[in-house]
């Protein structure tokens, strides 16, 4: 349970670290926006902060890797925080009012994985006639 439950939880912290990163590229292009940087890098840490008791518990790789980030986050959601606060000014919603994220946003399928994903498996050509010629579906 501890490496499931982990995968779970920082997986999930991950999504919004990326939405707050890409908050905090964007904000700095476009001038607005820092408000939801800082809300969705809470969001991450919280999240973050949640596996620790099953991060113990997975190994000292898991340790490193959930240390590494968490501080990489602290690190961004301070310097966010203290734009937002000196230059930007923005109201930062509660958690309770961020949408949770579309997974169809984060995976981007492109062509050179198509043909692998459509192939047949070799496995279905050496077991074919194991199935009923009534079932199969050639």
């Amino acid at each position: 349970m501890h490496k499931l439950g982990y995968h779970a939880i920082y997986f999930e912290a991950i999504a919004f670290w990326e939405l707050g990163n890409t908050q905090f590229k964007s904000a700095g292009d476009n001038g607005k926006g820092m408000g939801m940087c800082v809300a969705y890098l809470k969001i991450a840490l919280t999240k973050l902060a949640s596996a620790e008791q099953n991060v113990k518990g997975a190994g000292s790789n898991y340790v490193a890797n959930w240390t590494a980030k968490m501080n990489e986050v602290k690190a961004l959601l301070a310097k966010a925080d203290d734009e937002n606060k000196t230059i930007y000014y923005e109201k930062v919603p509660s958690p309770g009012e961020i949408e949770k994220p579309d997974p169809k946003n984060f995976v981007k399928m492109d062509d050179s994985t198509s043909a692998m994903l459509n192939k047949a498996p070799e496995l279905d050509a050496k077991m074919r006639h194991l199935i009923p010629p009534q079932v199969r579906q050639d």
